[in-house]
């Protein structure tokens, strides 16, 4: 429910600020492709759904609950559907993982140790900086995080029949 909820409110924010895509030329091989994906990652207890946003450059993220958004940029500049489909391997295997989640918690925990250091810290100037260290520390996925993504989506690639040189 908490992961659901989250998804939730991210597409609630994308949506209230404008930078989702409802049609999208890009839809048809997106949803094509990202079903296929999402097969290959069964079982899982979400529906997976993959969305078109604004963007220039070439990004693609996943929110808990099943959500996987790519920009435009990703979709232009992509040259075959095997590096599509290793982008979307790549954003999926972070979700079945449970990287996503953990990157909450982690900042939900640094919230908590930044409020009770602001209790100690009078200066608000010096409290502000160490929320902002405190997040951003657990914002991005560690290095190994993506690693295993990396190999999570190769792997959910092949096994959607896409060619995992794509991820190349």
């Amino acid at each position: 429910d908490q992961e659901r909820q989250i998804g939730a409110q991210v597409y609630n924010q994308l949506r209230s600020q404008n930078q989702i895509l409802d049609t999208s030329s890009y839809y048809p091989i997106l949803r094509s492709i990202g079903e296929k994906i999402s097969a290959a990652a069964q079982p899982h207890w979400y529906t997976m759904t993959f969305i078109v946003v604004k963007g220039a450059q070439a990004n693609a993220f996943s929110v808990p609950g099943g959500n996987i958004y790519v920009n435009e940029a990703l979709l232009k500049n992509a040259e075959n559907d095997d590096e599509l489909a290793s982008v979307l391997g790549h954003e999926t295997g972070h979700l079945v993982l449970g990287h996503v989640m953990d990157r909450l918690h982690k900042a939900q925990t640094a919230n908590v140790i930044g409020n009770i250091l602001s209790i100690f810290i009078r200066n608000a100037d010096t409290a502000t900086i160490v929320n902002m260290l405190g997040n951003y520390a657990f914002l991005n996925f560690s290095r190994a995080q993506e690693y295993q993504a990396d190999h999570e989506g190769v792997i959910l690639a092949s096994a959607a029949k896409y060619n995992p040189w794509g991820m190349i």
